[in-house]
């Protein structure tokens, strides 16, 4: 009995130190595409928080890396002072010699607990808050895939994503690694796209 609590324990600390968050994805692929044929992909996190939109880049470019597929993020391509439009980014893309861009955006983000000590403030497109208590944070991303050269959009979706830990920058971070993990593993290593 002391070994399946000793057990069970252990499985909390894990899933305490590694971080547990989930990422549903729904979406419609173009009929006729698959991605896994695609290998030069530029990443586009349109955040206007330039840490954020950094590290989610930062993210996908290393799940692309492990995965054999290459990859470019866009904040080393184009500098985050203006709005570009999407021919302006395909213009700037098509001598990096990307054949897609998948652009993340932040839909949502919303908290569903903490306590009464907690404040969250919007900063750039993420809320910053304190308090010590768990939160369960949960980011909904628009997600479009498309093909530069023919600038058609071969997948457009929703990915909701989150996690639950007494650190804000944590959940971020453990959903970062959630989305990038899933998107990559259903789109881009599957023979049939769903």
């Amino acid at each position: 009995m002391k070994r399946i609590y000793a057990f069970i324990s252990f499985c909390l600390v894990l899933c305490c130190l590694f971080g547990c968050a989930s990422t549903k994805i729904e979406g419609i692929t173009k009929p006729g595409t698959n991605l896994r044929h695609y290998n030069n992909i530029l990443i586009h996190c349109n955040f206007d928080n330039l840490q954020y939109r950094k590290q989610l880049e930062t993210e996908f470019q290393k799940q692309f890396s492990e995965n054999g597929i290459r990859s470019i993020k866009s904040i080393d391509l184009f500098p985050p002072l203006k709005d570009y439009s999407p021919s302006e980014i395909n213009a700037i893309a098509k001598p990096s010699g990307a054949s897609l861009i998948l652009e993340i955006k932040l839909q949502s983000l919303y908290t569903n607990k903490g306590d009464s000590s907690s404040f969250f403030i919007p900063m750039g497109g993420f809320f910053f808050g304190s308090g010590s208590s768990e939160i369960k944070l949960t980011v909904i991303f628009d997600i479009a895939i498309r093909d530069i050269p023919s600038e058609e959009i071969l997948f457009r979706g929703t990915a909701t994503s989150e996690d639950e830990n007494d650190n804000l920058s944590k959940c971020l971070e453990n959903i970062f690694e959630s989305l990038s993990e899933e998107l990559v593993e259903k789109y881009f290593l599957s023979d049939t796209n769903s």
